[in-house]
Formats: C-alpha cells, structure tokens, sequence
C-alpha cells in the first residue's frame, strides 16, 4: 500500500512548460520567506490560469470522456466578478500537465499536496502590505485559490476530504496513468504564461521613485530644501537672504510644475488613444494629479506668503502685497496670505483694501466662542488707524445714533420718549424698528409733519419735530408697528441713552451722539467691539455729564475709536478706564476729559491706548498707569490736576510726544517701581514740584523739551536713571538737577540752569563737554515741608 504522498505525485511536467517561469535558482539565493511566499504564491496563480485554459480548450472540443463524471465549476474573472456556471470535463493530459507544474513550484517539498498547501499560505502572505489596488487583485485570487482547493486541485485526497462532492479518483478520470498504454503518445501539454508579475511592477516602481536629474522629483526637492533655508534665514532675522532664498525655491517649483506638466502629457497621449477618447491630454489619465497640482499650489501659496512676511520685515510694502495676493489665488481657502495682504495694504495707507483682506480673512478663519478670530485683532489696529488717518473703512457698519436728553440729564435720565421712534413706552426696549429717511411726504401729500407722518407703507415715520435735535434728511428710525418677519429682523437705530446705543452695537457700528447733554445713567458702559462713538457739531456741543462712582466708559476692546466728545465726570472714580491685554489699543481724539472726584483717565493691563489733542485735567491724578500698560499721548494738555499731572507705576511705560503738562499741584510726571518713561519734545512748567520725579528702578528718555517755572527739574532717587538729550532743564526756587543714592544721569546737548545736586558717580555723566551750565537766577534751596512734600502718613502712596 502506498502512501499518500506517493499517491498524491503526479508524473513530472516537461521543462518547456515552465520555460516562461524564473528559474528557482534566482529567487531561492539568499531570499527571505516573503520573497519565498511571494514566488509560490505567483507559480500558485499561474497554474491555475493554466487550468483553467485548459478546461475552456477542452470544453469546446467537446471531448469529455463519457465515463467520467464532470461537475461544475465556477471560474471567476480577473476582474474579480463571478462568471456563471459552466459543466466543463477535464483531460487528464490537462491535469497532469498542472499538478506536474505544480509539483516544480514548492520550494522545500516534491509532492503536490505540500506545494498546494505552501502556494495557499503563501497567497494569504503576501496580501499584506500591499497597495489598495494591488490588495484587491489578490484577494480575489486567494479566494479563487480557496475555491480550487475545496474541490480537489491537490489531489484525491484533498477531494475524498472535502464531504464527497467530487468522489472521482485518480484512477477513474481519463487520461490517468492507469488507462494511458505505454505506446500512445501524451497530447501536448499547453504552454504556461505569466499573467501577472508583481516582482516586475515593484522593480518598476523602484526604478520610478529614483530622482532623475532635471526631472520634477529632482526640482520638488530642490524647491523644498531652498524653502528649508529661506525659514532659518526668516527666523535669524536675515530677511534679504530669506527673499532671496523663497525667490529660488519659486523658480525650482516652476520648473517642477512644467517637468510635471510634460510627463503627464507624455503619459496621457497613449492613454488617449487607447480609449479612443477626444479628450486633451490635461485631462487624460489624471486620476491622481489632481491631489498632486494642490499641493504644488499649495506649496507655492507658502512661498509667496513666507516671502511677503520677510517682505515687510524690509519695509517693502508693495512687493509683499503682490505676494500675498499671489499666494492668495494659488490658495484661495487658506487665510494667513490674507493676513500678510492686510498688513501690507495698511502700511502703504490702502485702507479699504486692508479692511477688505480682514474680512474675507475673518470669513475664512476658525471662531472662537466670542466670535473672534486671527484677524480680529489686526481688523482693529486697522480700523483705528484708518479712523486716524480719516476714513471710516474699519467702521462701515450700521450708524445708530443717541438723542439728547436736555435737562433730563441733570436727573440721570434718558433722552425724552418719542413714539415714533422708541414705539409704546411698555415695548420701547424690545420693539423693531425701520431706517427711513426724513421729510417724507404724509398722506395728505404735504410736507413732513411736525410731529409723526404716515408713511406708503402705513407705517409711522418721524418727522424734523420729533427727533430732538435732528435735522431733515439725517437717517433716523421710525417705528414700525407692524408684526411680519421681515420687520421683526430689522434693526433700531435710535436710542434715547449711551448705555442702550452701546447694548445695541455690532463691530463696525457708528454710535452719534447728537448735540445736548448725555449721560451715563449711574452705569458704565463697557466697549467690547469694534465701534466708533462721535460727538456730533463743534467740540462741547455733545457732552456727557456723567454723575456716578463709576468711569463713564470702560473700554476692553482695541477697535474703539472715541473722538469729538467732552466728558464731565462727577464721581469718586475716573472718568475713563482702559484695561486689557497688548491688543487694546483704542484711540481718544479731540475728547476733554475732565473728572472732578478722582483720577481721569487709569490705564492698566497691558493696554496701549493713544490720546490724540485731547484736554484732561482731574481731582487727583491726569493720566495714571500701572501693571505694563504703555499709553501713548500726542500734542495733549494735562492741566490743573490736584496730583500728578503723569503717574506711571509698576512696570507702565508711557509715551509723550509734543505734550504740554502745566499747574499741577505737585510734580508734573512721576514714575515709581520699574517705570519707563519716555518725553519727545514735552514741555513742563508751572508745576509746584519738580518736572520729573524717578524713584526706584524707573526709567526715563527726555529728547528736546523743557522744564520751566516748577519747583525743580529733574530729580532721580535711589536706583533710577534719566537720559537726557537736547533738553533745556530750568530748576527754578530748587535744584535744576538732582541725583541721590545710586541714581544715574547721563546728559548731553542740553542746557542746564540751576543748581546741581549729585553723586560723584552721577557727576560723570552731566559734566559732558556738549552741555551748557548756566548759574540759577534766583536762590535754590530744598523745597519746605508743604506742598506735594508734606508728610501725610498713607501707606497707598510712596512717599513716606
């Protein structure tokens, strides 16, 4: 009795049936098991592609042996869709020829079952880590593999296994060893071809991924390693060499571009006229460059938009906002071109281009739960500065406007209730309400009345009488009495109180206060948007008597623009409160400031406000600014204060340029702690202490300017410093100069007059061959024991 394996060894196949095959020698030196598993699985493939020609030869010949029993077979296609069934007989010379070639495929095994075996395990191998394509031609073999197999490809007893489907033997099927006599010559066995080949797809691959010289793989690294540079050189602060660099990577990625555009033609014209299709060749065969361009254009959009930051690091405005507009169309979704192209259009002063480039930017950019974005903060440091500059692009918002309310002011009350503006009295705050122009015809066809006038539409519209204070033709708002959707979606516009007006606003409103008395209603109100408050007329005709212990406006938004306004704060509280981080930078201009109970204005945080031509003057303290605050005050009057004109603590760094800080009650400018302080052509005078007073670890920069009429000049003690240049420094009843402790002085180019009391230390840095020192005109003396140098027992203050 034989055993199985020698009953499952087919007769040897002639070595021309596998003259098409690789030799064994070549896969089996030095080959790893997944090489070994890929070459079964092949030879595994191209047995059965042989069987299957075979079955199909012999099913049309017609030749099936009667005695021998045919069952059917499903065959699928390459394509991997099922075909349907068909009754086909196979030749025993067919199945020989394939278990034979299939005996030559096992590397480690002669008999049919093991190589069988190892063709199916090694199919299941080398499914993994392939390709998506690949993966699905594949797994249809292997379960066209798992279907041969069940049937009986590997032999008699693989088919005796399988639940008797297939009871014939080897010794009953035709063409069997046992039935062939030893005279009759064998049928010729079919030639084997390969089908498909993964190990030549792999070396092509290879080959490909290898970066020819001036192809676009070779450029895209050139481009990427020149953008690589440009960024180190960008963040070293070499902006020249970071253009220089991004302008050779944009040549390197052209030059990609057009390889790539070459070879996708080349590739896309055989294709062509494969498919017969009248199709360009752009658009033949791209089933993947579609991806690929994007990210080109992505890559040149990061370019042109790293070139226009190194741009206007170089103050070259125009070049960076071409490039940001390039970048801009190469990535149209992507915001941060935007950003550079707002920049650079503020700079050159084209501010409706820059507010334009915010807000397609804001659109584009994610919000957080404020509704905020990137761009906020730049869109406010643009609408202020265009405010400065003139226009009103940063505010082309709604315009809403607040009616005096005369002498309901004095009370603390809103403006008189007009119907025809504010609705019922009981709906007032929530009623809709339309903008219509005045002077309307009413519906006697006359003029506008005095008091209201039926609108077309039936709706009620203000007239010139009612508006308190407004003239014909102003846009104003008419109630409308009306309850449909599209009247419920309009906004008011008409209020009779700042607090309202404010409550109402969006970023880009225009708040105007028409001419009268306003006031604050014992509340503050809080700016938290972009939005501008205008007083209308000449300076004085709008004003805000605000009668509370609580600033007028607390402003925490950078956006805000406060300008033609006087406001008369009575109060134990200032009149005006910035506060918030670096990006607060709103802007008061032509505004009196003036608070009869407390400071005027107090600045904290990290704000940055400015004050342009503006009048303040205060119970106590003008301006007073603390934590790292930097204000910024231009050609500004600080008069008649009670304290300090200027009070700059902890570690404030105020900024004064052609401002003029006169009468104040004690110094004129104070700085404690770790101030900085810095003086452009500033005038002093009249103060009853000195000019400048430094204590601590302060700071101060004096450049031109003067210090006149006051009780000293300028005086620094314990650690601080002064640098002055170009001054002319007038010390008055007390000493011109003065330096204590370890106080440092350093002048040059100025013109000193008055006694000098300093260190030997502090000496060095005033006997300055560029200077000039003039004897006082009257006797000095330290100031007495009254007056800002009284001793009051306070621990809130620093002079103890």
């Amino acid at each position: 009795m034989t055993s199985d394996a020698a009953q499952a060894a087919p007769p040897p196949a002639s070595a021309g049936a596998l003259s098409g095959l690789p030799q064994q020698s070549q896969h089996a030196k030095k080959a790893s098991m997944e090489d070994v598993f890929e070459h079964r699985w092949r030879k595994a493939y191209e047995v059965r592609a042989l069987e299957r020609e075979s079955r199909q030869a012999s099913s049309r010949r017609g030749s099936c042996d009667s005695s021998a029993t045919s069952s059917p077979d499903k065959v699928p296609a390459l394509t991997g869709k099922p075909q349907p069934s068909a009754t086909v007989g196979v030749h025993a010379t067919a199945g020989v020829a394939a278990a034979g070639a299939l005996s030559k495929l096992s590397l480690s095994s002669s008999s049919a079952k093991d190589g069988a075996a190892d063709a199916a395990a090694g199919s299941d191998a080398a499914v993994a880590g392939k390709p998506a394509g690949q993966q699905r031609r594949e797994q249809e073999i292997v379960d066209d593999d798992e279907a041969e197999v069940a049937a009986g490809s590997a032999g008699p007893a693989g088919a005796a296994g399988s639940g008797g489907e297939h009871p014939a033997t080897a010794a009953q099927q035709p063409g069997s060893p046992k039935e062939q006599g030893e005279g009759e010559e064998a049928e010729p066995e079919p030639e084997v071809r390969i089908v498909w080949d993964s190990s030549s797809r792999e070396r092509g691959a290879a080959a490909a991924a290898q970066p020819r010289p001036g192809s676009a793989s070779a450029a895209h690294g050139q481009a990427a390693q020149l953008k690589e540079q440009g960024n180190a050189h960008l963040k070293a602060g070499q902006y020249e060499e970071a253009v220089l660099r991004y302008s050779q990577a944009l040549v390197a990625c052209g030059s990609a571009m057009q390889a790539a555009g070459d070879g996708g033609a080349q590739r896309a014209a055989p294709q062509q006229q494969q498919a017969g299709a009248g199709a360009p060749p752009a658009e033949a065969g791209r089933a993947g460059e579609g991806e690929a361009a994007a990210a080109d254009h992505h890559f040149q959009a990061t370019l042109h938009s790293n070139r226009a930051h190194a741009l206007l690091k170089l103050k070259r405005f125009k070049e960076a906002a071409a490039d940001a507009a390039a970048a801009h169309r190469l990535y149209p979704s992507w915001p941060k071109p935007l950003y550079r192209l707002a920049q650079a259009k503020a700079a050159l002063g084209q501010w409706a281009a820059a507010v334009g480039a915010c807000k397609k930017g804001h659109e584009l950019s994610p919000k957080n739960s404020e509704g905020h974005t990137d761009f906020t903060p730049l869109w406010d440091w643009v609408a202020v500065h265009a405010a400065r500059a003139g226009s009103l692009a940063g505010f082309d918002g709604q315009q809403l406007e607040v009616r005096s309310a005369g002498e309901e002011a004095w009370l603390g009350r809103p403006a008189p209730h007009v119907p025809e503006l504010d609705g019922p009295e009981d709906e007032d705050r929530v009623g809709p309400a339309t903008t219509v122009p005045l002077a309307l015809p009413d519906s006697a066809g006359g003029g506008g009345r005095g008091a209201a006038g039926a609108g077309p539409s039936g709706a009620l519209m203000a007239g010139s009488g009612a508006t308190g204070g407004a003239a014909p033709g102003d846009p104003l708002v008419s109630w409308d009495y009306r309850r449909t959707a599209e009247v419920l979606q309009r906004r008011r516009t008409s209020f009779r109180s700042i607090k309202e007006a404010v409550a109402a606003a969006r970023d880009g409103d225009r708040i105007i206060l028409r001419r009268g008395t306003h006031n604050g209603m014992g509340e503050s109100a809080t700016l938290t948007r972009r939005v501008l408050i205008e007083g209308e007329g000449q300076l004085g005709e709008a004003s805000i008597d605000q009668r509370a212990n609580c600033p007028m406006f607390r402003i925490k938004r950078g956006g805000v623009v406060l300008r033609n306004i006087e406001l008369d704060q009575t109060g134990f509280r200032d009149a005006l409160l910035v506060d918030g981080p670096s990006s607060v930078h709103p802007l008061i201009a032509g505004c009196t400031i003036k608070c009869s109970g407390d400071d005027a204005v107090n600045v904290g945080g990290a704000a940055a406000p400015t004050f342009l031509r503006c009048l303040i003057s205060a119970k106590k303290v003008g301006v007073k600014a603390w934590g790292s605050s930097a204000p910024r005050l231009e050609q500004c009057l600080v008069q008649k204060c009670g304290e300090q004109g200027l009070r700059a603590q902890e570690s404030a760094a105020p900024l004064l340029h052609a401002c003029t800080i006169e009468e104040c009650a004690e110094e004129a400018v104070v700085a404690t702690d770790s101030a900085r302080l810095t003086l452009l052509a500033c005038t002093l005078r009249n103060c009853k202490g000195p000019g400048l007073d430094l204590s601590g670890l302060a700071q101060a920069a004096i450049s031109g300017g003067s210090v006149a009429q006051c009780v000293g000049g300028v005086w620094a003690w314990e650690r601080s410093r002064a640098v002055l240049g170009g001054a002319v420094v007038a010390g008055g009843p007390s000493h011109a100069l003065l330096a204590d402790g370890e106080a440092q002085l350093e002048v040059r180019e100025s013109k000193i007059q008055g006694s000098v009391h300093a260190t030997e230390a502090a000496w060095a840095g005033i006997l300055h061959p560029s200077n000039t020192l003039a004897d006082p005109d009257q006797p000095t003396d330290f100031p007495p024991e009254e007056g800002p140098f009284r001793f009051v027992p306070d621990r809130f203050t620093r002079k103890q």
